[in-house]
């Protein structure tokens, strides 16, 4: 606001433009709810020398084209005279820059009708010659003017439209759309530097990321910056993926926290497997891809140093690539005859057939959730021994020949894993915490639970171990190849429900009761010992029924009740 009123002080116009304009028209619009601009450029009809005359502080940034850079206490506030531009005859920048006398002249020069719009926040005044503020309300992104004539003085805007549309929401009007095909060459100008800032925002903010890729694809921009990308369209994996190797990578886009090199390396994981593709013995039309990951991670190299990322960045990139199979070390471990000296329990499930919910026998299936499960000690054990006990649980399913049922896996898994981890010498709290993640990964959520169910669930898991264990569930759900969205929904059901019972619920461990053991022993008049925990315990179970219940005076009250069952259930 200094910038503004000093501007006008001086009898100059003075507005806000680009971005930060069409970010305050989405807010105000109920369009966008993220945090408000915190960088602002001006629009003004003072030339560049006023402007250094009318402030302290000024660097001279951009002053051939008109713009400067207002130091105003902690801000860098770049203040351009309005302006219009000369033909552009290298795609990149006007031949030519005439400064004008008003506002509306020098949005006509920008590129996306959202873009074109100005604010003078000390008057009130929006200047929407373009109809921008329609364009949000509609979800549309639409080149100012003629957008094939937009798109040849920039190259770049071609990929700047996909960017906006991705990352603003915005479906792009027909015309600009097909426009950018007929811009491919300009866009070939481009330095390959505003192609990487360009695809940056584009991952990193996205949303969903895949979108933009996708427009990248069916525009022709693809093959101009990723071209490797477009082997991979119609690229049969086998039994292991439901998609192709495009619609996979997209999917693992999606999925991947928006984290610049996670993003880039899910871009780019399985870039390679078309090159690395083998026919697959027994399995028509299915591919092996052995060493793609290594392929792979010379291959993200190449196209990340092509496209001018930073070293740091490439060698991260490539090493999440050459990385990326979790599983790879256990079927290492398999070929090599290790697994059988650490962990010979899951030799068991090689080749030990499941039953109609999966696509793949238990060795499989344990890989694939084990490759779905988040980077945590804790979760990735848990996913490598979630159906250890399988084996041994298994009897033939009545009507269903060849198919297993697995009764009571999950109870004889979590004893097991205990003593598999324990005899490698893992801590008594990660051998407890990986036991009770087995345990509690096969039961199955019901709506019609009552809230009770849900609290005696939650006390039995505990609240601190849900994030870990719904990781478990999902990448369970995910490794079984069928039902997979039906299971997947069931959960998110599940998460949303329990989190509301969490914070409803007013005691979920004894801790959280309304008295503690010293008034139970004041009250009851009996000495420290077991007695004084049973007698919480099943207060804690009252509570858990009825959380009404959890109030001082009521629990005090209950005392004697709670004790007297406790004896007639001990004399018995």
């Amino acid at each position: 606001m200094a910038v503004l009123r000093g501007l006008r002080a001086a009898g100059k116009q003075a507005w806000l433009a680009g971005g930060a304009v069409r970010d305050l028209v989405r807010r105000a619009e109920g369009l966008y709810v993220g945090d408000p601009p915190q960088d602002f450029d001006v629009a003004t009809d003072a030339l560049p020398e006023q402007v250094l005359k009318l402030f302290p502080r000024v660097v001279p940034t951009g002053i051939q084209h008109g713009t400067v850079t207002v130091l105003s206490g902690e801000h860098k506030v770049e203040v351009t005279t309005f302006r219009g531009e000369g033909p552009y005859v290298d795609g990149r920048r006007p031949s030519s820059v005439t400064f004008l006398g008003d506002i509306d002249g020098d949005l006509a020069r920008r590129d996306f009708t959202v873009n074109a719009m100005a604010w003078d926040p000390i008057d009130g005044v929006l200047r929407d010659p373009f109809s921008g503020v329609t364009d949000l309300r509609r979800h549309l992104l639409r080149a100012v003017g003629d957008p094939l004539a937009r798109f040849r003085e920039d190259g770049l805007r071609p990929l700047r439209a996909v960017r906006f549309a991705c990352t603003l929401r915005l479906a792009v009007d027909l015309p600009t759309k097909r426009a950018i095909p007929q811009a491919i060459d300009v866009f070939g100008k481009v330095a390959q530097e505003r192609v990487r800032d360009e695809l940056v925002k584009l991952l990193v903010r996205g949303d969903p990321a895949s979108r933009g890729l996708r427009l990248l694809r069916s525009t022709g921009l693809l093959g101009r910056i990723i071209p490797e990308l477009l082997e991979s369209v119609n690229f049969v994996q086998n039994r292991y993926h439901a998609w192709d190797v495009w619609r996979h990578t997209l999917r693992c886009l999606d999925f991947a926290p928006r984290d610049l090199v996670v993003r880039l390396a899910a871009l780019l994981h399985d870039v390679a497997k078309p090159r690395c593709a083998a026919p697959k013995e027994g399995a028509p039309g299915e591919h092996t891809f052995y060493d793609h990951e290594k392929v792979g991670a010379d291959l993200a190299a190449e196209i990340l140093t092509r496209l001018r990322f930073s070293r740091r960045e490439v060698d991260r990139v490539a090493l999440l690539v050459r990385e990326h199979p979790a599983s790879r070390g256990l079927r290492l471990l398999r070929s090599t005859g290790l697994l059988g000296r650490i962990i010979p329990e899951l030799l068991e499930s090689v080749n030990f057939v499941q039953n109609r919910y999966h696509a793949w026998d238990v060795w499989r299936h344990t890989l694939r959730c084990l490759d779905f499960a988040p980077r945590d000690l804790v979760v990735r054990l848990a996913a490598l021994l979630h159906d250890v006990a399988k084996p041994r649980c298994a009897a033939p399913k009545e009507g269903a020949p060849g198919e297993h049922t697995f009764y009571d896996h999950e109870k004889v898994g979590a004893d097991l894993a205990a003593e598999i981890l324990t005899r490698l010498r893992f801590s008594r709290r990660e051998v407890d915490r990986v036991a009770l993640l087995v345990r509690e990964h096969n039961w199955h959520y019901q709506p019609e639970w009552n809230d009770a169910t849900v609290r005696r669930t939650l006390a039995r898991i505990g609240p601190a171990e849900l994030p870990a264990l719904w990781a478990l569930r999902r990448a369970d759900l995910n490794a079984r190849g069928r039902l997979v969205e039906e299971g997947l929904q069931n959960q998110a059901a599940a998460e949303e429900r329990f989190q509301r019972e969490i914070e409803r619920a007013s005691a979920l461990r004894v801790g959280d009761l309304a008295i503690g053991g010293e008034d139970v022993m004041r009250e009851l008049g009996i000495p420290p010992g077991p007695r004084v925990g049973q007698v919480l315990t099943r207060l804690l179970e009252r509570v858990i029924d009825d959380p009404e219940l959890n109030t001082r005076n009521t629990l005090i009250r209950l005392l004697a009740e709670v004790l007297q069952k406790l004896s007639t259930n001990n004399s018995q």
